[in-house]
């Protein structure tokens, strides 16, 4: 399966709201996609809206259940302090990405994080985010 591909294609939703460019996805132990999302915090005006909480609410409405040990996160942006809590509250053990982020420094021993640095179009999303944040100065 090609995870950066389904996250690439969830930051169109991103441009249109003009959020930040960032995606996750959630992943069961037979590698399926369970539940995908991206940044709507400009979109519904609620700054708790990160792509990794909003898929993470998503899974949780669906299997009705708040422990996720069981599933793998996946997202293009390493996850910032909020939603470090949020994962490790649902206790999600492995989070992998594709960019890091400078801002945030924070990491979970709860957490193994892991850096997909050698993902090929990895440009095009660092390009991608890199124009977001210049049209927000």
């Amino acid at each position: 399966m090609d995870y950066f591909k389904e996250l690439y294609n969830l930051l169109d939703n991103c441009d249109k709201s003009q959020d930040i460019p960032v995606s996750a996805l959630l992943v069961n132990s037979n590698s399926e996609i369970v539940a995908k999302s991206y940044n709507t915090r400009k979109l519904n005006n609620n700054i708790s809206e990160h792509a990794e909480i909003n898929v993470i609410n998503e899974l949780i409405s669906n299997i009705s259940y708040q422990n996720l040990s069981e599933y793998t996160l996946y997202t293009t942006l390493k996850p910032c302090t909020m939603c470090t809590g949020a994962i490790e509250q649902v206790k999600i053990r492995k989070v992998f990405y594709y960019v890091e982020n400078k801002f945030n420094t924070y990491e979970s021993p709860n957490i193994e994080y892991i850096h997909l640095r050698n993902e090929k179009n990895i440009d095009l999303y660092v390009k991608k985010l890199q124009n977001c944040f210049k049209k927000l100065r």
